[in-house]
């Protein structure tokens, strides 16, 4: 957020406010230990302010109750680590209040599973949106119900690039009031795992569009997933979409063997339209109820435990590569375990090689690709061979990383998210075949370098570089010109080794160019193989101190690799004469 006016003392909180660019108040409550500074704060605040919140900070919403439209967000919405919003007393609606919007980014909601919500209305009131964005809820009652009183007016439901679990019966929505009514519902690129009960609405919605989720153990086993529950009143007017979603069985919340669920309740005058759907084979629905069946016309051959690495825990990485709707269907953060249990990004799946000339930012299979219409990133058909993978396709980052004056990524920029740990391994080399270039990869901000993988332009090459710390973003991007990507992979780890890093001084390779023996001088034991520009593996030998050398009066003139065979920590061009 750019803030560019003084920050002034805002009343007798220890709060600073500014004016943005797009002229909003921002509110800045970073810094402020006080759990309860945010509920203090929201009724000074005025109408459409967006408000800070500190990463990793516990708030309290303390019942406040809404009644002009707010952003509540992140104060750095890349950081995993979230600002948590303890729903211990459930936020609510001024009672009357009208209130265009009411954002939520990339926040943390928490309670108690059998009797709180993000917000539980109990009054009258008009809401043009409300929108979750970036956020993780667990653990509620349900996220957002109307109850007891109205008439009322939510226009829009919004619910984008959220994680979701561990919901009782009050579900991701519930309109308990037959005066109240949302018009329209819209959730894409999210996950939602062990809910109870999904929707429930008793009147009339205009729609109903899901696009890009990943939805397992949702509902319990007997209940409802869409439930329009009052006569007269109990459709979706311009119909219900659902495309590039997968779909997993129902949840055996009480362990009774069962997961078997109800399609829906009411819509019978409701349109279903269905675009590219999968569903695991063990998604059932129960014997004589409402079954949506376009589901199990969609099925995937194998279940959920065999399509995902542990959904059980919420982890749907992929584990069968071979899935034909990576890349293209569910949650787009879900990524490829990798044969080693680690996950990976290989630019020639079919995930990626149809992606071509990429002009706007996107997630791939849990690769976020930075790119604008005027810094494109292409993927086009290129054949490469490098430790006995072939490559048909590489990803081209056409020139420099370009990011914001707050260091956000806005062009020819790669993110992944890692959880602690991890060796990153990337496989590349420089666009031009005459230049060798670099690739930094940074964690938490750009300047945090780990490493700089060396993008020769003689060949395709491999490094290995370790980060250790919390769960974080990992940057990959040219400082200064183009790279070419073909594998990328991340190992979780619980402890690790820096990679050897070619561009220190301790790791020297003497005399280059040479004609009959090198040198390598390395802090370690270590592996070396020297490999022909095609990537052919023509000697090896392990050198363990500094007198060890590599004879190569044998080979013929010209330019070869030296690299490590642990990992690939290093690479170098080699000249023979």
């Amino acid at each position: 957020m750019k803030n560019f006016t003084p920050k002034v003392l805002l009343l007798a909180f220890a709060t600073f406010l500014s004016v943005n660019v797009y002229g909003q108040v921002v509110v800045d409550l970073r810094g402020i230990t006080n759990a309860n500074i945010l509920v203090d704060t929201l009724p000074d605040v005025p109408a459409g302010a967006v408000v800070l919140l500190q990463p990793g900070m516990t708030y309290n919403a303390g019942g406040f109750a809404f009644d002009k439209p707010v952003t509540l967000q992140s104060a750095e919405p890349l950081n995993l680590n979230l600002p948590r919003i303890d729903c211990a007393t459930n936020f609510n609606f001024a009672a009357g209040a009208t209130i265009d919007s009411l954002i939520f980014k990339y926040i943390e909601f928490f309670g108690e599973y059998d009797s709180r919500y993000v917000l539980n209305s109990n009054v009258a009131a008009t809401i043009g949106e409300m929108r979750f964005k970036g956020c993780t809820i667990h653990k509620l009652r349900g996220i957002v119900r109307m109850k007891d009183a109205g008439p009322g007016t939510l226009n829009k439901y919004a619910i984008v690039n959220c994680l979701i679990d561990s919901i009782r019966d009050y579900g991701i929505l519930t309109v308990d009031m037959n005066n109240w009514i949302c018009n329209n519902i819209d959730i894409k690129n999210s996950t939602f795992s062990r809910i109870r009960a999904f929707i429930t609405n008793k009147n009339n919605s205009n729609t109903v569009v899901m696009d890009g989720c990943t939805v397992n153990e949702v509902p319990a086993a007997g209940q409802r997933l869409f439930r329009w529950r009052e006569a007269g009143q109990d459709n979706v007017l311009q119909g219900i979409t659902i495309r590039n979603c997968i779909w997993g069985p129902g949840w055996d919340e009480t362990n009774a063997g069962s997961t078997g669920y109800d399609g829906f309740d009411g819509l019978a005058a409701t349109t279903w339209t269905f675009e590219n759907i999968y569903s695991t084979s063990d998604l059932v629905f129960q014997a004589e109820k409402d079954t949506i069946k376009t589901f199990l016309d969609a099925a995937y051959a194998a279940t959920a435990v065999a399509l995902w690495r542990n959904p059980l825990n919420q982890d749907f990485n992929f584990l069968d590569a071979a899935f034909p709707g990576i890349g293209n269907a569910g949650d787009s953060r879900w990524s490829v375990v990798s044969g080693t249990g680690g996950l990976e990004w290989n630019i020639s799946h079919a995930a990626f090689n149809a992606l071509g000339n990429i002009d706007a930012t996107k997630t791939v299979a849990g690769l976020t690709i930075y790119a604008a219409a005027d810094k494109l990133v292409t993927v086009d058909a290129n054949d490469k061979t490098l430790d006995e993978m072939v490559f048909t396709h590489r990803l081209k980052l056409g020139g420099s990383g370009g990011f914001d004056a707050d260091n956000l990524p806005i062009n020819r920029v790669l993110t992944i998210d890692v959880n602690g740990n991890t060796n990153i391994t990337v496989m590349g080399m420089s666009s031009s075949s005459s230049a060798d270039r670099v690739l930094n990869i940074a964690s938490g901000t750009k300047d945090h370098l780990i490493g700089e993988f060396p993008a020769l332009g003689a060949a395709i090459s491999k490094g290995t570089y370790y980060y250790a710390g919390g769960p974080t973003k990992i940057y990959l991007y040219s400082p200064n010109s183009g790279v070419n990507l073909y594998y990328i992979k991340a190992v979780t780890v619980s402890s690790g080794t820096h990679p050897i890093e070619t561009d220190k001084t301790w790791v020297n390779i003497y005399p280059n160019p040479a004609s009959d023996r090198v040198y390598i001088d390395v802090d370690r034991p270590v592996w070396i193989g020297v490999y022909s520009i095609a990537g052919s593996l023509l000697k090896s030998k392990r050198i363990e101190m500094k007198t060890d050398y590599i004879d190569v009066s044998d080979l013929q003139q010209g330019i070869y690799l030296v690299r490590s065979m642990d990992e690939g920590l290093f690479v170098k061009k080699l000249i023979i004469r």
